[in-house]
């Protein structure tokens, strides 16, 4: 009989403090908080025993049950005011002006699509330089494929040896590549490289004041001898890592460079029919699926195990150019049509369509928040890609039927907060 009254004191607790909160249970009504009959209380007992008042519960002296409300954060637990040390202005203006008659996002999105849609108000409010937080990390990433560990000194999406976790770096289909028995080569310090890109005759260096980051995209320069390549990389929301490459010669006479890039054996095993492609397939951890791979470059041909491309580049002049991998799995249909989308779309054309879609989902999924502290707004952007877009969402077969794997929680959004 005790057994039941304390949990049902747990059970009333817990349902209150629900609706207090303002949040909405799943069929969007208020929690309810149960209650007994009138007549069950009639006589200070419920259908199930004695009745359990605060006093009971809190083991106290009925006239010591309540106690006068304190206001503010007890003393001992108070973590008090934090103290902002980056920026006087911690997030990006606003193109726009604010006005309740209409979606503000909407209105940012617009003005910078306006603008020439290659700046984002988004992508400017979470801005990363090196040597800042989150170091080296890869940001963009798709609904399965990202950089578990990312080498920014090479070009396209090469990884860093690490003991973390999964034992491996590189490169991770919803867990880290190396992880999968058989796919990628073992040891504690492996790299998986999902693909490198070289230069012949010149050895680069990043240029690492030059390096900018984003929620949508990576941007950094590389210097050689008479050489500059300026690299912008993303990975689609269906998992096609895309690399854009200018190659720019600084020196007094024209160059001619090959440019080759390479897949490790676990990526891809073979050519495709055409002799444009490389392809293959490799295994996730625990076997969930099997991913099909697909690899090209603008003007690239397949050379042994790599795609390379000669190019001739005048005195001053400069050429660019995309190279994209898609990692296609039946289980998201969108993979390999978007792969294709991106092959053949003009190296700008792919960047620019990355950033349009991928700051399009802020404007149709989330709210416009604006407090008056702005280094509170950027930390709840922050927020807001860690719960809602730095997640995973694979598909996996199983007798015949897929079944969405999704790593991510961002209904506080949507259902704490009015429609």
């Amino acid at each position: 009989m005790e057994h039941r009254q304390y949990h049902r004191v747990l059970s009333v607790l817990a349902a209150t403090l629900g609706a207090l909160s303002g949040c909405r249970s799943e069929d969007g009504a208020p929690f309810d908080v149960p209650t007994s009959s009138a007549s069950s209380l009639e006589n200070g007992r419920d259908v199930n025993g004695p009745s359990v008042n605060a006093a009971v519960a809190t083991g106290s002296s009925p006239d010591k049950a309540l106690s006068a409300f304190e206001p503010g954060i007890p003393p001992g637990v108070d973590p008090g005011t934090p103290t902002y040390s980056a920026s006087s202005t911690p997030i990006a203006q606003e193109p726009v002006g604010f006005d309740p008659a209409s979606s503000m996002l909407e209105r940012i999105y617009q003005a910078d699509l306006d603008a020439g849609g290659e700046s984002f108000w988004f992508d400017r409010m979470l801005e990363r330089l090196a040597g800042g937080a989150g170091g080296d990390t890869l940001f963009t990433r798709g609904r399965a494929l990202y950089m578990y560990t990312h080498n920014a000194a090479v070009l396209g999406f090469a990884g860093r040896g690490t003991g973390a976790n999964a034992g491996g770096g590189g490169a991770a289909y919803r867990e880290a590549i190396q992880s999968a028995a058989g796919t990628c080569q073992a040891g504690p310090n492996a790299v998986c490289n999902l693909y490198s890109v070289t230069v012949s005759g010149a050895t680069l260096t990043e240029a690492t004041a030059e390096r900018r980051q984003y929620p949508s995209y990576w941007s950094s320069v590389h210097t050689a001898d008479g050489l500059t390549v300026r690299q912008r990389k993303f990975i689609t929301q269906n998992n096609v890592a895309v690399t854009v490459l200018e190659i720019i010669n600084l020196s007094a006479q024209p160059t001619t460079r090959t440019i080759t890039a390479a897949t490790p054996s676990w990526v891809t095993q073979s050519t495709s029919a055409d002799g444009t492609e490389r392809v293959g397939t490799f295994s996730t951890r625990y076997n969930l699926t099997t991913v099909s791979t697909r690899f090209s470059g603008d003007g690239f041909t397949v050379s042994g195990n790599n795609l390379v491309r000669t190019l001739d580049v005048g005195a001053g002049e400069s050429v660019i150019l995309k190279l994209q991998l898609g990692a296609t799995a039946k289980e998201i249909p969108e993979s390999g049509p978007e792969y294709e989308r991106y092959r053949d779309y003009e190296p700008r054309q792919a960047w620019r369509t990355q950033l349009a879609e991928y700051n399009r989902w802020w404007v149709d999924n989330v709210p416009y928040i604006d407090v008056a502290d702005d280094n509170i707004n950027a930390v709840k952007e922050l927020l807001r890609v860690a719960a809602c877009r730095n997640h995973v969402q694979q598909g996996v077969s199983l007798h015949g039927h897929t079944i969405l794997i999704e790593d991510r929680d961002c209904c506080w959004e949507r259902s704490c907060l009015p429609p």
